[in-house]
């Protein structure tokens, strides 16, 4: 969580130098508007991972799900089953 904060934290500091130096005029102006399409592509790829571990983890959630249920549905199978004869089994 950590390293999230810090890389937020670092990326929103270069958007900002970058719209400071777009101010400024001349040649910063140009190094301010590289500093701000930099903070903005970090981020971006930040936020894909993010939304990619998340999706994934949705994922995982809902296959374990699908598992209790098929565990539970299998468990009502075989209690049913329990309640008739060998030969209705057939």
């Amino acid at each position: 969580m950590r390293f999230a904060a810090a890389f937020v934290s670092f990326h929103l500091l270069v958007l900002a130098t970058g719209a400071v130096l777009i101010f400024v005029g001349g040649a910063p102006r140009d190094l301010g508007m590289a500093l701000v399409v930099g903070a903005l592509f970090g981020f971006g790829a930040f936020i894909a991972q993010v939304w990619t571990m998340q999706v994934s983890r949705e994922q995982w959630l809902s296959e374990d799900e699908i598992r209790g249920r098929l565990a539970d549905l299998n468990a009502r199978w075989d209690r049913a089953l329990e309640g008739t004869s060998p030969e209705e089994h057939q």
